[in-house]
């Protein structure tokens, strides 16, 4: 009788946690991309000492390969997906969270609970290289995935992140607000654009002598778009603003630098365009160009350019496989300071990415 009672009970509580999900509407997805490229480095990729450059053969499950589920109860929505990469392809223990999120539609708009992209990250890029580089950081503005509250109102999205800091001379660092990101979407059925702001202030510590703060503000804004022609489409994206490392953007790296009491800011430009054809169902040529700039404001300054491009075609196998032949140039490009150019090195890539989504 008490293992009767106990296997009811087992019984019980699963009907209990699973009934919820039973009347819910999941739907599961998920792909696997590979990497099979030639890739040339220049020295100044190598190493520090490098006097030439260096060639390899990269063979490997991108990190970005995944799994995900989306469910929808109601008002209530849900997204979960992991990315599954190799150790190869810097994987930690191969499986990591890309999205979580619920949403919670309200009637008026709806409001989003969890940790996805940011509002201003620009994908429209289809670039393959480097583990689908999309020229994200060389062009296309780029943050990883954020922790956020976010609220949508038709076309209308604020979001609250969680603020990106690092510490001066001195370990405080505070924070009053989050970081704020606004943008706006116009659409029709030929084009859509959608400009955008997002901005982030907070106090570090600038000397390890007092405790004496000063404010690093950042302040981020542009627009991103696509145009489509028939079987012919144009991305566009484009932003400007000041001090994008202290944002969390990928870039040059390039940081506000304390001068007496107060960090004199970087001002930051990147600007990307891309261009497809849909020749038929089998094949799709894309080519992209994209770049940034950054540039301090200390009377020796230091002024950083770097930009990407590429081209591919991709070509369909099969409902959901696909092979993609790409030639790509990622450059690092160059550091100016009081007329000294220094060579920050590029790669080359060519070769093919191969994805198959189920």
């Amino acid at each position: 009788m008490k293992k009767l009672f106990v296997c009811f009970l087992a019984v019980a509580m699963v009907f209990a946690f699973t009934a919820p999900l039973m009347a819910a509407d999941w739907n599961f997805y998920g792909n696997t991309r590979f990497q099979t490229f030639s890739q040339d480095r220049d020295k100044e990729l190598v190493s520090a000492t490098a006097t030439e450059g260096d060639t390899d053969t990269i063979w490997l499950m991108q990190n970005n390969s995944r799994f995900g589920g989306k469910v929808a109860a109601g008002d209530i929505a849900g997204h979960i997906e992991v990315s599954v990469g190799s150790v190869a392809s810097g994987g930690t223990n191969n499986v990591g969270i890309r999205h979580l999120t619920g949403t919670w539609n309200f009637g008026a708009g709806s409001l989003l609970v969890g940790h996805t992209w940011s509002i201003l990250t620009n994908l429209l890029s289809n670039q393959a290289a480097n583990q689908g580089q999309g020229l994200l950081g060389y062009g296309s503005i780029f943050q990883a995935r954020q922790d956020q509250i976010r609220l949508t109102f038709g076309g209308f999205k604020v979001g609250f992140l969680t603020p990106t800091t690092s510490a001066g001379a001195g370990p405080d660092i505070d924070t009053t607000l989050p970081k704020i990101e606004l943008a706006y979407r116009f659409a029709t059925d030929m084009f859509w654009v959608e400009p955008f702001l997002g901005y982030q202030t907070y106090e570090r510590q600038y000397s390890a002598a007092t405790t004496s703060m000063a404010d690093v503000t950042s302040v981020i804004y542009g627009f991103k778009g696509k145009v489509n022609f028939g079987p012919a489409f144009v991305g566009l994206g484009l932003s400007v603003g000041t001090n994008p490392t202290e944002y969390g953007l990928a870039g040059t790296g390039q940081a506000s630098t304390l001068v007496g009491t107060e960090y004199k800011d970087i001002t930051y430009m990147e600007y990307m365009l891309n261009a497809g054809f849909k020749a038929s169902d089998m094949f799709t040529i894309e080519a992209g160009y994209g770049a940034q700039m950054t540039e301090d404001d200390l009377a020796a300054k230091t002024e950083v350019e770097r930009n990407a491009y590429y081209i591919q075609v991709d070509i369909s196998l099969a409902p959901g496989v696909h092979l993609i032949p790409e030639y790509s140039k990622i450059d690092n490009g160059e550091s100016k300071t009081s007329g000294v150019t220094t060579d920050l090195g590029a790669s080359t890539w060519i070769g093919a990415k191969w994805q198959i989504n189920f």
